[in-house]
């Protein structure tokens, strides 16, 4: 059995990239595409909940790990107001 075939293999790797992602997201200096990429984010969280890649503990965990990191690395989207 490949690796990649063990459902923990795959969950782990789909956090990684997840976390990848996060880690560009937060970069953006645009407050618009900031709140784009939170989205986008949970929106992937969903799918992944949804075809059972990672559980609903995992989810609201990194869910929890994008609002803080958000918050930490950059001024709220109202920033420019």
């Amino acid at each position: 059995m490949c690796p990649d075939d063990i459902p923990e293999a795959r969950r782990r790797r789909k956090l990684a990239e997840l976390r990848d992602t996060l880690a560009l997201a937060v970069q953006e200096p645009e407050a618009d595409l900031r709140v784009w990429w939170q989205g986008v984010l949970h929106g992937r969280l969903i799918e992944l909940e949804a075809a059972g890649m990672l559980s609903a503990e995992d989810c609201a965990a990194f869910a929890d790990q994008i609002r803080v990191t958000f918050e930490r690395c950059r001024p709220p989207a109202n920033d420019d107001i």
